[in-house]
């Protein structure tokens, strides 16, 4: 049994550990960090742990970063991807292209569990994938905004 002194950065590894996760921790930042290979693609993850007050973020980023001519057709994406968002959003970064997913949760009032993680984890990753199609294309300039809110709108084929 884990106790509260134990280090939320700790026991954020062991319950990924206990997932059969493989990570590798930051030498020098609380971060963990996972790789995700899915059928749409690869991405790297990390998960951010804020010890006071207790925070835990998970971030994904896109293999891709948005060309600076791409850039304002993927903010246009981006915000009509986070409208609608009951967990986690998805941010863009200006001056570099990046593109990640973030879910987050402050952990002031309860503690970090096994089931809390993974639904985080869970989260974050179906939403990385179900959007990585889209960011890919606007990212190389070969979508629109409008056409990747159409795909994704569109029913999935069998």
């Amino acid at each position: 049994m884990t106790t509260t002194s134990t280090p939320l950065l700790d026991r954020t590894g062991q319950l990924l550990t206990e997932r059969g996760m493989t990570f590798s921790r930051h030498a020098s930042l609380p971060l963990l960090i996972l790789r995700f290979t899915h059928e749409r693609g690869q991405w790297g993850t990390f998960v951010e742990v804020q010890e006071s007050p207790p925070r835990i973020a998970i971030y994904s980023g896109y293999p891709q970063k948005a060309s600076s001519g791409a850039r304002r057709a993927m903010a246009e994406f981006l915000t009509r991807a986070n409208h609608g968002l009951s967990v986690g959003n998805f941010e863009l970064d200006l001056d570099d292209g990046a593109v990640r997913f973030k879910t987050s949760v402050e952990l002031a009032d309860v503690a970090l569990t096994a089931a809390l993680l993974d639904r985080l984890l869970t989260v974050n990753l179906s939403e990385t994938a179900r959007h990585l199609d889209a960011i890919v294309g606007i990212a190389s300039g070969a979508l629109s905004a409008n056409d990747a809110v159409a795909r994704l709108a569109a029913p999935a084929r069998p």
